[in-house]
């Protein structure tokens, strides 16, 4: 693909052992070296949508449905963020992409570390916004926190879901909230609880020593009004090496706040690498 060329967004399943897989971006024809997205719990590669065409100006962006989530079909086991770092390294093999970028938020930033921990030769960058760095007692705490939704022949479940979401995300607007709050209900409770457990047992400060020792280039990026900013400075000191940017007044939802200063944010930090990121 050159310069020149109008990037289309196309949308795909792919099928591994594990079931389908669905995606979205940069699809065909496209040799730049890709930029792999992964979402946050409990929505979809939905919440990327805005900024794929922005990011498709310089680099390959791919955003995935984690399995039980977006289109993608739930994984027959109990799921974890090892089972679905070896999902994504399945489509990575499946695709014949060559030593990928990871983009991951929240959820998607522990899958994004257990992919580089597992294979450090395979990842050329990671840029991780907002990591759940938290103690074990702070994990517990917070997965007590997250009770599986009751469903209810009234509908009251889907009504408790959405005030849940504008009171934690006011700023959001009707129509983007109104696609999240699908992408939730789309998922169910057993999805939602699963995928929380698996954040919630993954021993994220250990990750974070281990992945400091490597010498992959990582970009903490975050939003000052992100839900998880207050946990960021802790992984800005287990990862001293680490490049960190805050974008002001953003939230959780970097890529429909702002798409092009998202965007902007990490095709400045790939630019920044060795050739083999090639934007």
């Amino acid at each position: 693909m050159t310069e020149n060329e109008t990037t289309t967004i196309k949308s795909r399943y792919v099928d591994l052992p594990s079931g389908q897989i669905h995606i979205r971006g940069s699809l065909d024809g496209d040799t730049r070296t890709p930029v792999l997205l992964l979402h946050m719990t409990a929505l979809s590669s939905a919440v990327y949508e805005q900024a794929l065409i922005p990011l498709a100006e310089s680099i390959r962006p791919i955003a995935i449905d984690t399995p039980g989530f977006g289109c993608s079909d739930r994984l027959d086991s109990k799921p974890s963020i090892e089972k679905y770092s070896d999902v994504v390294h399945n489509l990575v093999s499946e695709l014949g992409l060559k030593r990928p970028a990871l983009v991951g938020q929240h959820t998607g930033t522990s899958i994004a570390i257990e992919y580089a921990l597992r294979h450090p030769d395979d990842v050329s960058a990671l840029v991780l916004c907002g990591v759940p760095v938290v103690t074990e007692a702070q994990a517990a705490a917070r997965l007590e926190g997250k009770q599986s939704v009751e469903l209810d022949e009234s509908g009251s479940h889907v009504t408790s879901a959405w005030n849940g979401s504008r009171k934690k995300h006011p700023r959001l607007s009707l129509d983007t909230a109104t696609r999240y709050l699908s992408d939730e209900l789309r998922a169910g409770p057993e999805s939602y609880i699963e995928a929380y457990t698996a954040v919630y047992t993954y021993p994220i400060e250990r990750k974070l020593a281990e992945l400091s020792a490597l010498s992959v280039p990582v970009l903490l990026l975050y939003g000052t009004e992100d839900c998880i900013a207050d946990l960021q400075g802790r992984g800005a000191e287990i990862l001293s090496g680490a490049s960190v940017l805050t974008l002001d007044g953003l939230t959780d939802f970097l890529a429909d706040d702002d798409p092009a200063a998202f965007a902007d944010a990490i095709k400045r930090f790939l630019s920044e690498q060795p050739s083999s990121v090639s934007c």
